[in-house]
């Protein structure tokens, strides 16, 4: 059996044609953990130069980190607790105190109402039941669901 002698001669492949960069307009961010060297070079990987300047001259001085509105905002707004247990409790508490209110309010208004049918709500339904709820209404502007039971007490 012949096993056969591959020439070896080599050719070196042809030359590609050049590839357009499609990373046109984008900068090299370094690492300044890894590169501290690069921090007094003017392409340090921060921010924009406008918002990574300090002092009101945009010179020579530079922040670690980037100056901007937002960014100043970020910090203020998370170096706070989320969560007040004292403040949270009070809000909630007076918003929930109100809204029963407002409830009790629209609970007696339709209860003392010489009108039979709301003409302005956005959805009923009849629940076919023959005890307890037959039938509910949504009104449109006011987060209140009315529901009356067989005898149309509300």
């Amino acid at each position: 059996m012949n096993a056969g002698h591959l020439p070896l001669t080599f050719r070196t492949p042809p030359v590609s044609p050049p590839r357009p960069s499609y990373l046109t307009g984008m900068r090299r961010v370094c690492s300044l953990e890894f590169r501290p060297h690069l921090m007094s070079s003017p392409d340090s990987g921060l921010a924009d130069p406008l918002l990574g300047s300090v002092g009101p001259s945009g010179g020579s001085e530079r922040s670690l980190l980037p100056q901007s509105t937002i960014y100043n905002w970020s910090c203020g707004h998370f170096s706070k607790p989320l969560l007040n247990t004292a403040d949270d409790t009070e809000v909630m508490l007076v918003k929930r105190e109100e809204r029963e209110k407002f409830a009790m309010d629209h609970i007696s208004k339709c209860q003392h109402s010489s009108v039979s049918k709301l003409n302005n709500q956005i959805a009923g339904w009849d629940t076919k039941f023959e005890t307890g709820t037959k039938a509910a209404l949504l009104h449109p502007f006011s987060p209140i669901v009315i529901a009356a039971d067989e005898n149309e007490r509300i």
